[in-house]
């Protein structure tokens, strides 16, 4: 529950504060990264991509995964924790065989190596991704 709470806060602060650039800005801080959600979409979407990481740290891998209305989600169950956070969109999620409806601000966990899936895609769905490492 405390990663949760720590993973939850922290993609909190990136989307809540103005951020600069389209990859990651330069800082003087070598222990740090800044992001602007508007730009790391725009990307995704301009390149047709379903998935694109920006961070990749020692503990976390972060990305933006993009599933356009009607497109089958076929991810496999993963051997780290995730996080998702719904940016936009509607759909259904499938975890372990339980089906919940999610939507825009919707947050989900799910432990590793639990069969998952986003379904019935309504619409186009913009998820943040956090994976533990």
């Amino acid at each position: 529950m405390k990663y949760l709470k720590f993973l939850c806060s922290f993609f909190a602060v990136v989307f809540s504060i103005s951020l600069m650039g389209q990859d990651a800005e330069k800082t003087d801080d070598p222990n740090s990264l800044f992001f602007h959600s508007d730009s790391l979409i725009s990307q995704l979407k301009s390149e047709d991509k379903r998935w694109t990481p920006f961070i990749n740290g020692s503990n976390v891998l972060t990305g933006l995964y993009h599933l356009k209305v009607g497109t089958e989600d076929k991810q496999q169950p993963h051997d780290t924790d995730e996080v998702y956070y719904i940016i936009d969109g509607k759909a259904k999620f499938v975890v372990d065989g339980k089906q919940t409806e999610i939507s825009k601000g919707s947050i989900l966990f799910v432990k590793a190596e639990v069969s998952h899936r986003f379904m019935d895609i309504e619409e186009e769905l913009v998820v943040l991704v956090f994976f533990d490492k």
